[in-house]
């Protein structure tokens, strides 16, 4: 069964230092497509004074479904080194609009970062699972582990 979500999210004052697969991931597309009665909402999502190490991997991925876009999605006072940044992109978005996603005093390998604006990305979702997982890599932090994975 596919549904849920996630409200209200706020991540404040922590330091990264080992990254996975990116500084933030929204997956609705792992094991499956956008299937079934039940449609997950993520959004209210806060980072405020995060400081990580991406080792070249993307700030965030966000992989949602046309109906169900993440917004209200806030980057505030955060430093951010070693991000790769594609096609002028710290996250990555498939059918989330990057204009969902706020930036507030961030830097970004040394800049500052407000956003690539308007750019287009091709979604890549296949196979026929039915999970939704929504996961802040927030890995080995130096107060405390922050995974969750519904």
């Amino acid at each position: 069964m596919r549904g849920g979500g996630l409200t209200d999210f706020y991540a404040y004052g922590d330091t990264i230092q080992q990254v996975g697969r990116a500084v933030m991931t929204v997956d609705m597309a792992y094991g499956g497509g956008d299937i079934g009665d039940f449609t997950p909402d993520i959004h209210g999502l806060h980072f405020e004074k995060i400081t990580a190490n991406a080792h070249n991997k993307p700030l965030g991925t966000i992989e949602t479904y046309e109906r169900n876009q993440v917004y209200d999605f806030t980057w505030k006072d955060c430093t951010l080194t070693h991000v790769n940044v594609y096609d002028k992109q710290a996250i990555r978005c498939e059918n989330t609009p990057q204009e969902n996603i706020t930036y507030e005093q961030v830097t970004v390998n040394g800049k500052p970062y407000q956003g690539p604006g308007k750019i287009s990305y091709q979604p890549r979702f296949t196979g026929d699972g039915i999970l939704c997982c929504l996961r802040f890599c927030l890995q080995k932090s130096k107060n405390h582990v922050n995974i969750y994975e519904f």
